[in-house]
């Protein structure tokens, strides 16, 4: 990864994926739009705002702050 917001996309991705949640009962039960979801998880959003981060982790049942860890040795 080349920059954090890609590394951050790639770390939840690799979460979702793992547990087989696919994007629409994501999308759904977070209350994010998919489209924004998608882009977001592709790599191809700005920043992911916080609350997106906590809510994804929270339906995923996963730690978010295991996700944030060493972002800032990512190169932009």
């Amino acid at each position: 990864m080349d920059n954090p917001t890609a590394a951050l996309a790639h770390r939840i991705d690799t979460c979702r994926r793992a547990q087989g949640v696919t994007l629409t009962p994501l999308a759904e039960s977070t209350g994010i739009p998919y489209s924004s979801l998608q882009r977001m998880l592709e790599g191809k959003g700005k920043d992911f705002p916080a609350s997106f981060i906590f809510k994804i982790a929270h339906e995923l049942k996963a730690d978010a702050a295991s996700w944030m860890t060493d972002l800032s040795q990512v190169t932009s």
